[in-house]
């Protein structure tokens, strides 16, 4: 049906893909793009889908890697540095 399907492949069979986390780029009113889920209402964690569905398989470029990975990492790393108060043991003066 010509969708494309942004995702990771989690494992490469025989004849099938076994991906997670598909989702589709949408364009944005201010010309950039979002994720959506491609399967929202989905149970599956994996999906598998048969090599003879798939066109092509391409590399996206790096802005959108680091979207996606920032989208379904279980980490999100702290924007800033942790301060603590000064004195002794840590208390407040």
């Amino acid at each position: 049906n010509q969708e494309e399907v942004l995702c990771e492949l989690a494992e490469e069979k025989d004849d099938i893909y076994v991906i997670k986390n598909p989702c589709v780029l949408l364009p944005t009113q201010s010309q950039n793009l979002a994720m959506a889920p491609w399967l929202p209402f989905g149970k599956v964690k994996e999906l598998e889908i048969k090599k003879e569905l798939v066109m092509f398989i391409v590399d996206v470029i790096d802005e959108i890697e680091k979207q996606y990975t920032t989208q379904f990492s279980a980490v999100i790393a702290p924007k800033s540095k942790i301060i603590a108060p000064s004195g002794p043991l840590g208390l407040a003066t």
